[in-house]
């Protein structure tokens, strides 16, 4: 987990639209601090139209990304962990690839091919929408009890 400056950044990956997760993400986007840190939410990925409206200001839009930049504008934008929210049980997951090879901690929905491809991770955690906000806030104690320290020599 990278080192925590003065904010903790949480990112969405993908087409941000409702099926994909999108409303989950803005619910979960009002939860605004962690331990006296301030949370910002990146979306990474193309917007559905009728869901651009209603984003909040402490959520960060990127637009379309890249594929073969997305892994280092992860790290640039100093993300602390990915969110794969979607209600659609999808069978592969291509952003889900991109977010497994950086590193980063991923909170997910435990359906389709995620819980597959993410159950033997420790930086992984599974949610079901009745206890979505008790294990988000799981998710938020790792990734701030395991940010990187940086060592003195």
């Amino acid at each position: 987990v990278p080192k925590i400056n003065t904010v903790i950044n949480i990112a969405f990956i993908g087409y941000f639209v409702n099926y994909k997760g999108g409303d989950i993400f803005i619910q979960l986007s009002k939860i605004k601090t962690y331990k006296n840190f301030k949370i910002n939410y990146h979306i990474f990925g193309n917007i559905c139209e009728n869901i651009i409206n209603i984003i909040p200001n402490n959520i960060i839009i990127h637009n379309k990304y890249d594929d073969s930049t997305i892994i280092d504008n992860l790290h640039k934008f100093n993300i602390h962990g990915i969110m794969h929210l979607s209600i659609f049980e999808e069978s592969y997951c291509y952003a889900l690839s991109k977010s497994i090879n950086s590193g980063i901690p991923i909170f997910y929905i435990n359906n389709g091919c995620l819980p597959d491809r993410l159950i033997n991770n420790s930086k992984c955690f599974n949610t079901n929408l009745n206890n979505i906000y008790d294990n988000y806030n799981n998710f938020l104690k790792y990734i701030f009890e395991n940010e990187l320290i940086p060592t003195t020599t």
